[in-house]
């Protein structure tokens, strides 16, 4: 008989993943929203999109994947990180052709909206003014509800017709292909037998299965192990499982 080997890793070190849009896994909580930007996004007027998402629920991913997605449509969206945005969108409201019949998407876009602070909305509602009358298109996509900004009304207010797309969670019968690929991505080659083995023991979330796999492949390097049974069922703490 084995015995499981139980140790504490007290110190996780995440690293940086490297999205592809070829590795996004529609699952049963983002498939029908994609559907609805797919159709929406290709109109030729303007609109604004904010999709909320947990922390760690995809949403980098999601927003790689709906760039390739709109450049494969002949689109060339503008995809922003929210930290930069401020400066880019300035930038890029300068050109002669400005937001032209454009989209763009800004990840981790409640780092956008800190920087803009009640009373300093001016540069916010003239941006959107000015993407309304190119009629481009906006998609903002953060961990941060509409009404939980720290912005002032002109902010909210222009963000609001926006609103009712979230992230959800997979369904059921996503987890096995969702596990195997997540793993791929952390260079975990999982069986099938692996992923059905996890499916019906991780917590539904991608934030749980993320922190289930960062646990698999540290306790891996430290032990120096190969991805077996049994390190799966170790790497495994009650916290994970379903109840």
């Amino acid at each position: 008989m084995t015995n499981a080997v139980h140790i504490s890793l007290p110190f996780r070190i995440r690293h940086r993943l490297a999205y592809s849009p070829d590795n996004f896994f529609l699952h049963d909580g983002v498939a029908p929203l994609v559907d609805s930007l797919n159709s929406a996004l290709i109109e030729p007027r303007f609109q604004l999109f904010f999709i909320y998402g947990g922390p760690r629920s995809g949403k980098t991913h999601l927003s790689v994947f709906l760039t390739s997605l709109l450049t494969k449509l002949g689109k060339f969206p503008h995809l922003l990180d929210g930290a930069h945005a401020k400066d880019s969108l300035r930038e890029r409201s300068l050109s002669p052709r400005s937001f032209s019949g454009e989209v763009v998407i800004v990840d981790e876009s409640e780092r956008y909206f800190q920087s803009l602070p009640p009373g300093e909305s001016g540069s916010f509602v003239d941006l959107i003014e000015r993407i309304r009358l190119d009629q481009g298109k906006v998609v903002f996509l953060g961990a941060t509800r509409i009404g939980e900004l720290l912005c002032d009304q002109h902010v909210t207010s222009r963000l609001g017709p926006g609103a009712g797309y979230e992230m959800g969670i997979p369904a059921e019968s996503d987890l096995e292909p969702l596990i195997a690929g997540m793993a791929r991505q952390r260079g975990i080659n999982l069986s099938s037998r692996k992923a059905s083995f996890l499916s019906p023991r991780l917590n539904r979330s991608i934030e749980a299965i993320e922190e289930y796999l960062d646990r698999v492949a540290m306790l891996s390097s430290t032990l120096s192990a190969s991805v077996d049974f049994p390190l799966l069922a170790d790497a495994m703490p009650r916290s994970f499982r379903k109840e």
